[in-house]
């Protein structure tokens, strides 16, 4: 199912009847995947020009929410299959099925149930609905369908497929189709999107991206491009381009000052229209006033990286959201709830700390920070390696602050995750 699903308020562990289907699928896919090597995808089918490779992954997660007003466990249960198919390595193609399963406290909310089986906003449908009532929501999907042709000169994919630039780990401002939420449990696999990619090579580490990906409704079709090279031992990338309702002018650098990775992007935005939402405002005559959003603003992240010798990984990134608001009583709530919007505030800290315990157990801890209102939201996560191919996570998200900032209105939410690769 889509990974629409991510949203905390949405997203997460499992049912009952979830928690009885997933440890036969579990099973079967064990029964009929395992081989001696625990390949996480192995070739099925292979000749001098034509090659096939199959993998995928069954994952459960199951999450409790709790705080005031919310509580309960909620859950999804999937499985994703990935068949690569390629001919004298001229021609490729690559599709994932995926289908998915989620029940739990969530689902009683009508509006949540509306938001979780609705069809995505793409130029094909290859989303199909199974079941949506106030217990379960179930769908599948083809998230990877494209073809890709290779030359001397140039490469072309075209269909639905991954488009990820950007540098940042936790929010990338050049980052546009469809990015990542940086609270996000399960960030392995990127919304597909369809689209038509042009690679075209301009010597050692240099090229030029090309993309134009279409809608449903054309008027919100995308197309941009991104040029990098590398200079100094630097990695540069410029991009420029429409992403459904704004223009978007930017740039992003990755290097090394001595051990420590450093990185950084910037991005320039003008969007098309200005949206009005309300505030409240206990000095207006009906307790609220009406605020219009910034057309033009910018967002920008700076980040460095350390990797001890004991593998202790230290990771600080600042975030600048020129769309976001200092004052948390101008925040728009209702873009945070409907997803136009990933954070409200205007200067963020994300940091994160991580620890091979052991050889098979990791253990990692990540921080949001909000600047302006000074709330916090704390991600400690534990993961056991059982196999090669089967991990065990748990793990937390826990919001503080004072009432009315950012974080402190997240409801705390514990989760269990099961991810089996095959």
């Amino acid at each position: 199912m889509r990974t629409k699903f991510r949203n905390r308020r949405e997203v997460a562990g499992i049912g009952v009847k979830s928690v009885l289907i997933a440890p036969v699928l579990l099973m079967c896919i064990f029964f009929f995947s395992a081989s001696p090597s625990f390949s996480q995808s192995r070739e099925i089918v292979k000749t001098d020009d034509f090659e096939v490779k199959i993998g995928g992954y069954l994952k459960n997660l199951t999450t409790y929410t709790y705080s005031s007003e919310i509580r309960g466990v909620d859950g999804l249960s999937k499985v994703r299959l990935k068949l690569e198919a390629s001919w004298k390595r001229k021609i490729k193609a690559t599709l994932h099925y995926e289908i998915a399963m989620i029940s739990g406290e969530s689902l009683k909310d009508e509006a949540t149930r509306e938001k979780l089986s609705g069809d995505p906003d793409e130029l094909f449908d290859l989303y199909w609905g199974l079941n949506s009532d106030r217990y379960v929501v179930a769908a599948h999907t083809l998230d990877r369908a494209y073809l890709s042709f290779f030359t001397d000169y140039f490469s072309v994919m075209v269909g639905r497929q991954r488009i990820a630039w950007g540098v940042a780990r936790f929010i990338s401002p050049t980052d546009l189709f469809n990015p990542f939420d940086p609270s996000d449990i399960d960030k392995e696999e990127k919304l597909g999107v369809d689209a038509l990619l042009c690679e075209i090579p301009l010597g050692d580490f240099s090229g030029l991206s090309l993309v134009f990906a279409p809608t449903k409704n054309m008027d919100y079709a995308s197309y941009a491009f991104r040029l990098y090279t590398n200079f100094l031992d630097y990695d540069f990338g410029l991009m420029a381009g429409r992403f459904k309702d704004r223009e978007v002018y930017g740039f992003d650098f990755t290097g090394q000052i001595g051990d420590v990775a450093i990185y950084g992007e910037f991005a320039y935005n003008m969007e098309d229209d200005i949206d009005s939402y309300l505030i409240e405002d206990r000095f207006a005559p009906f307790g609220f006033s009406v605020r219009w959003t910034k057309g033009e603003y910018i967002r920008a992240v700076f980040g460095a990286e350390y990797v001890f010798s004991n593998t202790l990984s230290v990771l600080l990134e600042y975030y600048y959201n020129g769309k976001g608001e200092a004052n948390r009583e101008n925040y728009n709530f209702t873009a945070l709830a409907e997803g136009k919007e990933l954070t409200l505030g205007e200067n963020y800290v994300f940091g994160s700390l991580g620890y091979e315990l052991t050889p098979l157990v990791r253990g990692d801890f990540a921080c949001f920070y909000n600047i302006d209102d000074q709330s916090a939201l704390f991600s400690p996560s534990i993961e056991y390696s059982a196999t090669e191919n089967l991990y065990l996570k748990i793990g937390a998200q826990i919001g503080v602050g004072d009432m009315g900032s950012e974080y402190r209105l997240r409801p705390d939410l514990y989760y269990f995750q099961v991810r089996y690769y095959f």
